[in-house]
């Protein structure tokens, strides 16, 4: 049994999260149903699209990217930036499910390492190498299929606890909470809680990026003894949607934030 450098209170929060990933992982159903959140005390309420209200009583950890910040970067770096709604009328043959909007969308931010790109300006680097081995995939040959992809690490590592994930999945959205997105989130707080880097820190933050057709919607999950799940509504890419595709940006750039660890509150 591995023994892990942290406090009796810690690894009891360890073993109940372990548990709801695991009862997550089980489930035979698509969506996490009323019994599910009832036994494991989920706590599931929205979130708000658009920049937190100040006077939001719950825990927020991840900002929506200034938009007017974005314009700035966006329209220096892609003078065809105004001519997006142009390009969005291939979707129906390239960009027509979710994994063509997840890819549309990680074209635009390009990559932390690279100078220019929207990513470089933002707190987030992917994961790289073993990013295959840790990609999750729905294996319930009776439902539609789903697939965890890209992973990324808020920076700096170490520093900052927090962590997001894109979720491809393969059934219709509604307002109901999947299943992918309880596990994938779970197993991300787990892994992360085992990283020696990140032992000082008692809440792991996840944002996950959920595609589903030609929509996505952001799920923030954090775990303190209790598992929160805040859900955004879908932001749909139908048609003319510059101003969509700039808002799915700002959340995909996030500024990880709040507090992780218990005791500094």
């Amino acid at each position: 049994m591995t023994t892990y450098p942290w406090s009796a209170d810690k690894e009891k929060r360890y073993q109940h999260l372990n548990a709801i990933c695991k009862a997550a992982e089980e489930l035979q159903t698509t969506y996490v149903d009323q019994s599910f959140t009832s036994t494991w005390n989920v706590q599931l309420s929205t979130m708000n699209l658009y920049p937190k209200d100040p006077k939001d009583p719950l825990a927020v950890y991840f900002d929506p990217f200034p938009a007017k910040t974005l314009d700035v970067y966006y329209t220096a770096i892609h003078e065809e930036y105004k001519k997006l709604p142009s390009v969005v009328s291939r979707w129906g043959s390239i960009y027509g499910d979710g994994f063509g909007v997840q890819i549309w969308l990680s074209d635009q931010l390009g990559s932390h390492t690279t100078e220019g790109d929207l990513k470089s300006y933002c707190d987030w680097i992917g994961q790289q190498g073993s990013t295959g081995i840790h990609q999750l995939l729905g294996s319930n040959p009776d439902l539609p299929k789903w697939q965890m992809r890209a992973i990324n690490h808020a920076l700096p590592i170490g520093i900052k606890a927090h962590i997001a994930c894109d979720l491809l999945e393969g059934s219709k959205g509604d307002e109901r909470l999947f299943q992918s997105e309880v596990y994938c989130a779970t197993h991300l707080m787990i892994e992360r809680m085992r990283i020696l880097e990140y032992t000082e820190h008692d809440v792991y933050p996840v944002l996950v990026a959920t595609f589903s057709g030609k929509n996505v919607r952001f799920v923030q999950v954090h775990y303190d003894g209790r598992l929160f799940v805040r859900l955004t509504k879908w932001i749909r890419f139908e048609g003319e949607c510059l101003e969509n595709n700039k808002l799915a940006l700002q959340w995909k750039m996030s500024v990880p934030c709040g507090n992780t660890k218990l005791s500094n509150r």
